[in-house]
């Protein structure tokens, strides 16, 4: 635990006027002064300048560029300029003859004073008889998308809820509302694909009541995955058949008469086993859909049988070579789309290799998968490109790991793959949403972290290239950094590499220079959203669903945050009598440590920054990783007074032993900012750049400890002999070879 100390803080003048003027104790001109500051920040508009290049970096002249309402065409450089716009988060479309539109989010979200931001964007040749085709993730829009508060028992359809985002009496709309945002990724490709995670039924009478988890989709749904240019579902999946034999009748009939192509479920195992046909650009198409989780542990299992409805076995051996076999006979490319893996890992299982490498061998092209319901990295398998799990698409589950998804782009021509690319999503209040900024470029580098050679995630305007590593279109980056480091006796030191890292960069090398003993650890952080930046694109700006923000005490808040645009403002006054307490909405499970328990490899860090403020904290309590047990709660002080930015780190120790119970071991946490009551007048906290750092690899910092990148730890331990000492680092960004 660290209480430390800084200089006075440099909030603003004026801020700091009226806290020190305030002797009634009243706080609201603080919080209606930070509000006019965000008031002032909305109407403060920001200009877009670009270039469009092709793949050899060369600028392509007389491209249509798109922003909202804004339009404008590159010049014989390539270069566009949009001024005026509005400072919200966008979705920027080029499209130019020859090429394949590039579709990105735009993070316009800056801080106040800066007026304009950069981007460029690489176009993709359009290839003759090339397709692209998208796949996307689990999608079931029932449970909370109907009902809030999930009051109704399982067998009956609940009343329209007004609170929900789907109405029973009329789900269309409000499922079209939820995908809205995703559209134009759906528009730019030829052939769409999600995994339909859910029987599509408008009578839920007979659910498995061997399971604790069953979904459905309305039929009235459909529609809108229709519209939204979706054009095949795979069906093979461990909750097709949550409804039983009527569920499965209903879904195939539903799903057929809404258009869509589909396969993966059946009455019977030939059924289920069929594949869908597609023919694009000249090239058959077959698409395999099956799954590996098959229930053997209940009485009735998931999978179709000869004499029984369900979802294609995927551990069908037999079945499994002889379908593929069978469309390549026919002159066919399959595409196959597995269930499978382990529930919120964050690698493939031994069993998706295995499915992966029987695939390659048989020649298919390219694998997709699901079921951890997180986004995973990618493999490269005999040649075949395999996503080994693209998360979540549209689905109300609150377990932080599954709010990152992914979108896999991919130009096939037959078997030939041309070009592939993941765009990262994020799931806001259940919905997709596409993601710039820091969100985006951290979840890009954690993919790629997990993408296996010879492939190589090439971070471009908030997408990732999916190249080999020796491939010509693929540049690797560096930039030297030199940080001062003060070591103090028996105390790790803890260097924030936020700080210093541009967009895309991740540590490549670290050594500290002079003492012979130096060692480090880097970590990562696992809580994903503690900067309070707003970086998905959707209709709303500064906005922060994750941290309750209700009522007065706490808003987001724009006036000199420590990084990007925005900070957590907490307001209290001596006429107070309670802290001002912002919590965090979700659990955070906590990475286990060697012994597959969380220990005390874990620091929760924040920083804080106050004018009058009253004592400023973190509260951490104890939970289960699972279920509602808690253990207690330890405290991380910060200071009080008038500060400048100031980090307040602790580490955590687990209060209790290893038992592999989730519902019965501390194996989470959830996360309070406090503010107590200045003792006179009024107070402000800022909180900004809040992490749960889990750490990891061992370091030899005396020698130089050199890093594969790209990679999403963001911060290092140092351990070494007390002194000032230089800290050396060379930052690695990996970027298409075109970008500027």
């Amino acid at each position: 635990m660290t209480h430390p100390t800084a200089p006075a803080s440099s909030i603003s003048a004026l801020v700091l006027a009226l806290v020190t003027g305030c002797a009634r104790g009243d706080d609201s001109e603080i919080r209606e002064q930070v509000l006019d500051g965000v008031e002032e920040w909305i109407g403060a508009g920001v200009d877009l300048l670009g270039q469009v290049v092709d793949e050899g970096g060369a600028p392509v002249a007389g491209a249509t560029v798109r922003l909202g309402g804004f339009t404008a065409v590159t010049d014989a450089r390539g270069v566009f300029r949009l001024a005026g716009l509005e400072r919200a988060n966008a979705i920027l479309t080029v499209e130019a003859e020859g090429f394949r539109a590039s579709i990105r989010a735009v993070h316009l979200e800056l801080p106040l004073g800066t007026d304009e931001t950069e981007v460029v964007a690489v176009l993709v040749p359009r290839r003759e008889g090339s397709a692209r085709l998208l796949f996307a993730g689990d999608a079931a829009m029932g449970r909370r998308f109907l009902d809030t508060d999930e009051s109704t028992p399982r067998g009956e359809l609940p009343p329209d809820d007004p609170n929900a985002w789907i109405q029973v009496s009329d789900p269309e709309p409000g499922t079209a509302e939820l995908v809205r945002h995703v559209a134009p990724l759906f528009d730019a490709t030829d052939y769409r694909v999600i995994n339909l995670e859910t029987p599509v039924t408008a009578d839920p009478a007979t659910p498995n009541t061997e399971k604790e988890y069953v979904f459905f989709t309305l039929p009235g749904s459909l529609a809108a995955l229709v519209e939204l240019g979706v054009d095949g579902v795979s069906l093979g999946n461990n909750h097709v058949y949550d409804y039983l034999d009527p569920g499965i009748a209903h879904t195939l009939a539903n799903v057929r008469g809404a258009g869509l192509d589909h396969g993966g479920a059946g009455l019977d195992a030939d059924e289920a086993w069929t594949p869908w046909h597609a023919d694009l650009e000249g090239h058959a198409y077959a698409f395999v859909s099956a799954t590996s989780i098959t229930g053997d542990q209940y009485e009735t299992g998931f999978v179709a049988t000869e004499d029984r409805p369900g979802a294609a076995d995927l551990t069908d051996d037999d079945r499994f070579d002889r379908i593929l076999a069978s469309e390549i006979a026919s002159g066919r490319t399959p595409v196959a789309l597995f269930h499978a893996g382990e529930e919120y890992q964050i690698g493939p299982s031994d069993y998706q290799r295995d499915r992966a490498l029987r695939a390659a061998v048989a020649g298919v092209p390219l694998v997709v998968g699901h079921h951890s319901h997180a986004g995973l990295g990618f493999g490269a398998v005999d040649g075949t490109l395999v996503a080994w799990s693209l998360g979540n698409f549209v689905l109300d589950q609150d377990r932080l790991e599954t709010f990152h998804g992914e979108a896999l782009v991919v130009d096939l021509r037959g078997d030939e793959r041309l070009h592939a690319e993941v765009v990262p999503l994020v799931l806001d209040e259940y919905r997709p949403l596409p993601v710039a900024g820091e969100s985006a470029d951290r979840f890009l580098r954690t993919i790629a972290e997990s993408t296996e050679a010879p492939l190589v995630v090439a971070g471009q305007a908030g997408t990732g290239w999916l190249l080999e590593v020796d491939d010509p279109r693929v540049a690797y980056r560096d930039r030297a950094v030199d940080l001062p480091v003060l070591v103090r006796p028996d105390v790790s030191t803890l260097v924030d590499l936020r700080s210093v890292t541009l967009p895309g960069e991740s540590l490549s090398f670290a050594n500290l220079e002079g003492p012979a003993d130096a060692r480090g650890r880097l970590g990562r952080d696992l809580l994903s959203f503690g900067s309070f930046e707003d970086d998905d694109v959707d209709d709303e700006v500064l906005e922060e669903s994750r941290w309750d923000l209700e009522g007065e005490s706490r808003a987001l808040c724009v006036d000199e945050p420590r990084r990007g645009a925005a900070a957590l403002c907490s307001f209290r006054d001596d006429q107070h009598h309670e802290d001002s307490i912002t919590p965090f909405r979700h659990r955070i499970r906590l990475r286990p440590d060697a012994t597959g328990f969380p220990g005390t490899d874990v620091t929760v860090l924040a920083w804080m920054r106050g004018s009058n403020a009253g004592e400023v904290s973190v509260e951490v309590r104890w939970m289960a990783s699972e279920g509602d047990r808690r253990f207690g709660q330890d405290t991380c002080l910060g200071p009080s007074g008038s500060f400048d930015w100031t980090m307040v780190s602790c580490d955590l120790e687990v209060p209790g032993e290893a038992g592999g119970d989730p519902e019965r071991d501390p194996g989470a946490i959830r996360l309070w900012l406090h503010q107590a009551p200045p003792d006179v007048g009024a107070g402000l906290a800022v909180f900004d750049d809040v992490a749960v750092v889990s750490w990891e690899d061992a370091l030899d910092l005396a020698a130089g400890a050199d890093l594969s990148t790209p990679h999403g730890r963001d911060f290092l331990r140092i351990d070494a002999a007390p002194g000032a000492w230089n800290l050396h680092l060379v930052l690695r960004s990996v970027v298409p070879a075109a970008t500027p």
